[in-house]
């Protein structure tokens, strides 16, 4: 296993009382064999076909694995009182060059910044701050249990999206792209914004790439 992972079977199941036994539990990972690879969440697969993914990724030479840090915390919290978490932790199999946090999400542009209920006209978040909110807790709570993150020379949370209204690479489709401001802009939008503890936050738009 990569570091990452052990801090999480040992450290952090350790710090909230469980005992981690490769018997019963198990860690689901995924290591790419593509350069670059798509990922979503809620699939029987971590990684997807060029096309089925919600997160564009390109690694370097190094083998990387995709952790579902999600389901890990079900089973340390339990399915009941889980905190929020992003997704997938991406780290190297070996060394500490990057930690990636990622978060996933499949939704309209419309609903990426905050918005009102179309029916009881009440202001909800938009897919963008809960996303950076998710991030930013997964990074609280492991910095909870020790500084073992800061060994990362780079530590980046980024926010991927796929979304529903920008389909097809047809005229037509290209077409009302350009007229769409939101989608136009998203596509083009690139974040550098501190987290805590020297985590970086980043958004990419389907299928724009994020390289390690």
């Amino acid at each position: 296993m990569s570091s990452f992972s052990d801090f999480l079977v040992t450290d952090y199941a350790r710090h909230f009382g469980v005992t981690w036994k490769a018997a019963s539990r198990s860690l689901r990972i995924e290591s790419p064999a593509a350069i670059c690879f798509e990922i979503e969440d809620k699939k029987p697969s971590i990684v997807q076909p060029k096309g089925h993914g919600v997160a564009v990724i390109r690694r370097n030479a190094n083998d990387v694995e995709i952790i579902d840090l999600e389901a890990f915390t079900k089973q340390i919290h339990g399915e009941d009182n889980t905190p929020s978490c992003c997704d997938f932790a991406i780290s190297p199999r070996m060394g500490c060059d990057f930690l990636l946090l990622n978060e996933l999400t499949k939704t309209s542009s419309d609903y990426i910044y905050p918005f009102k209920q179309p029916k009881t006209g009440v202001e909800q978040d938009g897919k963008l701050e809960t996303a950076k909110r998710q991030l930013t807790v997964t990074i609280e709570r492991l910095y909870s249990i020790s500084d073992f993150c800061d060994q990362y020379r780079e530590k980046t949370a980024l926010f991927s999206c796929r979304l529903s209204d920008k389909r097809g690479n047809g005229m037509m489709a290209k077409s009302a792209r350009a007229f769409n401001k939101t989608i136009y802009s998203l596509q083009r939008l690139r974040f550098h914004e501190s987290l805590p503890h020297g985590f970086v936050f980043k958004m990419r738009v389907y299928d724009a790439e994020y390289r390690i």
